[in-house]
């Protein structure tokens, strides 16, 4: 299992997710943090990432340079240091360790405050509140944390020992020694060896803290696939920013480096990898998920979705000419962004050129902001049946919902056994006793949920009836 902790982030007091599920719902009332969760955890995941597909060089290619990894000439004082005293052995794991976690810290944990400075223009002021994000693994016996963020100090705490495991020495190589082994490795420890060359020696160590990032990136990788984002109002911020074009929104993406002087807007960086994601678009259509957006396409938009001379349009069945998205319905307008990232866009990751073939690659994930958006009840119950399906194509879904047909469709999917509880979590966001947002795993089975956002508004509604009705009755 695997669980994201949110804590004290703006409006969100506790969210967790556990994204070892494959559906995962939040429900909860309006401007209660759904949506803030969502972008929170897509901007976490998304430079996760990157971070673990970035261009990296193999330390079993030793044409490479190793002095211009991070820290180096850390490592060469500590060695120098080493080689001026007079013991013969010592520790070193925690030294590999730090620049582990600074090579972490400059290249991921940087990429994503500048993520959040770009999505939350109130981010100096969320820091005061000490902020908490952690990613951590469950096997049922014990508790791995992956990553550890403290965003009010920007401390990092990466789990980089879980890679490391035996521990690392350094040890001066005797006279008598064959110089063929710098670096020894049994299985109780790790040795590397100090022969009087601090540079030699500084490149073995070095060596080892770029293979545990290696080792680290490799863990993350196997956990996420490509991280995608689709915001509320997909349509009305598709055909906004496509007036000012792509450039636009990546020069608001860059604010931060270009300076506070330059009038751009603050568009979410959500919101533009949302817009860049559909500019750049690949022409051929994705078969992977074909199943699932031709049967929205059919059963739904009775239509067909495509991309004419770089725009969206919508081709209605039996009609001659396709509609852009100002002139389709909003039912129309709202849907077809989620199959044209279905069609063309959603990709599952390829598995790394020197991996087992075997092995599957991970799975994409898509998050959804409000996807029942201005669809009427039945065809919400639709999508419904299709997003409960759509992890058999390999996609994990991470949605917000205000919708009870969605609610009460998955309640029935699981009850008639189609989806079941190790895919689907769903989870409540509501205000506690303070006013801050707190999220809860609602009781799921094979049974469905229990109702912990829908029921109160029911009732009330219900009660509302039964008074009135008593009211005519009385009258009568």
């Amino acid at each position: 299992m695997m669980f994201l902790t949110i804590e004290n982030f703006g409006p969100i007091k506790k969210f967790e997710y556990d994204l070892s599920k494959d559906l995962i719902v939040t429900y909860g009332g309006n401007n209660i943090g759904k949506s803030y969760a969502m972008q929170i955890a897509y901007l976490l995941l998304k430079n996760l990432y990157l971070y673990a597909t970035q261009p990296t060089i193999s330390i079993f290619h030793l044409d490479i340079s190793l002095e211009k990894l991070p820290l180096y000439q850390k490592i060469q004082a500590f060695v120098q240091g080493f080689s001026e005293g007079t013991e013969q052995s010592i520790s070193i794991t925690k030294l590999v360790e730090d620049v582990a976690k600074k090579d972490l810290y400059d290249t991921f944990v940087l990429s994503f405050i500048a993520s959040c400075e770009n999505t939350f223009g109130n981010f100096s002021q969320i820091r005061k509140r000490s902020p908490k994000i952690e990613l951590k693994m469950n096997d049922k016996t014990d508790d791995k944390i992956i990553l550890s963020l403290s965003l009010h100090s920007l401390s990092v705490d990466a789990f980089i020992s879980l890679h490391i495991g035996t521990p690392i020495f350094l040890k001066r190589k005797a006279n008598n020694t064959p110089d063929s082994k710098p670096v020894e490795t049994d299985i109780d420890r790790r040795t590397v060896y100090y022969a009087g060359d601090i540079a030699d020696t500084s490149k073995n160590i070095s060596a080892y803290a770029h293979f545990f990032k290696l080792l680290y990136a490799a863990t993350i990788y196997s956990m996420l696939g490509p991280i995608y984002f689709l915001p509320a109002s997909r349509s009305g911020l598709y055909l906004s920013l496509s007036a000012f074009g792509s450039m636009y929104t990546q020069m608001s993406m860059q604010r931060g480096v270009l300076g506070k002087n330059l009038p751009l807007a603050a568009i979410p960086e959500p919101i533009a990898d949302y817009f860049l994601s559909l500019s750049s678009v690949r022409k051929a259509e994705n078969q992977d998920f074909s199943e699932i957006y031709g049967k929205i396409e059919r059963d739904i938009l009775k239509g067909t979705v495509r991309f004419d001379e770089n725009k969206l349009v919508y081709q209605a069945d039996g009609l001659e000419y396709p509609l852009e998205m100002m002139e389709a319905s909003s039912m129309v307008a709202e849907v077809s962004p989620i199959v044209a990232f279905l069609k063309y866009v959603l990709r599952n990751a390829a598995p790394p050129s020197d991996s087992d073939e075997k092995t599957p690659p991970p799975r994409p994930i898509i998050f959804i902001e409000e996807p029942e958006a201005h669809l009427h009840p039945e065809n919400q119950i639709k999508l419904a049946e299709l997003f409960a399906h759509l992890h058999e194509s390999g996609v994990r879904l991470v949605m917000s919902s205000h919708s009870n047909y969605l609610f009460n469709k998955f309640n029935n999917l699981l009850l008639g056994g189609e989806l079941t509880p190790d895919v689907y979590s769903a989870i409540v966001l509501k205000e506690d006793e303070d006013g801050k947002s707190v999220s809860a795993f609602m009781e799921t089975n094979e049974l469905g949920v229990d109702d912990m956002n829908f029921m109160d508004a029911a009732e009330s509604l219900y009660n509302e009836r039964e008074e009135l009705i008593d009211k005519l009755n009385e009258r009568g």
